[in-house]
């Protein structure tokens, strides 16, 4: 197989809360960073996990 992959472990992201529990919100700007540095996004998967007693889900 030929091209390109990339994967990602978000640890420590000061982002806004509402980001967190939500994957397609972060999954989008992963895809427009692709798409911006001329990129060609063929697949994806992202996933969302729930909240704790922790705090958000992430």
């Amino acid at each position: 197989m030929q091209g390109l992959h990339l994967t990602a472990d978000l640890h420590g992201c000061r982002c806004a809360q509402a980001w967190l529990p939500d994957a397609p919100l972060p999954g989008g700007a992963c895809m427009d960073a692709a798409r911006a540095a001329g990129l060609q996004p063929v697949g994806q998967s992202f996933h969302g996990f729930a909240a704790t007693a922790q705090g958000l889900g992430g």
